[in-house]
């Protein structure tokens, strides 16, 4: 199992973090995605769209337009959506259906009924950020992904220690997704305990803000 899995009622955001949404420009539903994971690993009941903490941070922003997305969800094309990441991604400890992409999912159709949606999850246990650039094209652009949400770093910054090129490996490869026409969210550490008590999380999460911010793409930060 991965950090984020590793207690699973432990999972501990900082108190200023809430999961902000991909933005209005496409769906609400991303936050709920994120605070119903939270919510379900701390034991309680997940809250539903209607809360008043999914409708505040309904308006918070990703920091860059998905406009790919935005454009097919306007025409009415189908969407494919490929989720990459580790543990936390294939919904390892949280039972059936409780992977966030799952979530996703069902929160995006509810809130566009009538959209096409496809979405593979390429998510692997225990893996790091090479392993997952490794995958990148059978387990990705081998799809044609119209967005593409990379969960990234926990595993790094605890078990297997960060590469010294990881940010040229972020980089490289958000510049590959770009290259194929995908709009990119990444997803940045699960703050679990054994998380925080590393202090290369916080060099982990500041590369992955540096390379959201330098390439112009989507981030999803667990603080903020």
């Amino acid at each position: 199992m991965d950090l984020a899995n590793h207690d699973g009622a432990g999972l501990n955001r900082k108190p200023s973090g809430q999961c902000p949404t991909f933005s209005q420009s496409c769906f609400g539903a991303v936050d709920a995605v994120c605070l119903r994971q939270r919510e379900l690993r701390a034991g309680r009941d997940p809250p539903t769209l209607r809360t008043p903490a999914l409708l505040s941070s309904a308006r918070l922003s990703l920091g860059a337009p998905l406009t790919g997305i935005r454009a097919k969800l306007q025409s009415g094309k189908g969407l494919t959506v490929v989720a990459l990441g580790s543990s936390s991604t294939t919904g390892f400890g949280t039972g059936s259906g409780g992977a966030f992409p799952d979530v996703m999912k069902r929160e995006l159709m509810r809130l566009r009924p009538s959209a096409q949606i496809e979405l593979i999850n390429s998510g692997r246990i225990m893996d790091n950020i090479p392993g997952n650039v490794g995958r990148l094209g059978s387990d990705v652009l081998n799809h044609k992904p119209d967005l593409v949400v990379w969960q990234l770093g926990s595993n790094d910054a605890v078990w297997r220690g960060i590469a010294g090129n990881v940010k040229e490996m972020i980089t490289n490869a958000v510049k590959r997704l770009k290259a194929a026409n995908a709009d990119i969210v990444l997803v940045d550490l699960q703050y679990a305990p054994l998380v925080l008590a590393s202090d290369r999380h916080v060099r982990m999460e500041k590369i992955i803000a540096e390379v959201a911010r330098e390439q112009n793409v989507g981030l999803f930060p667990g603080s903020s």
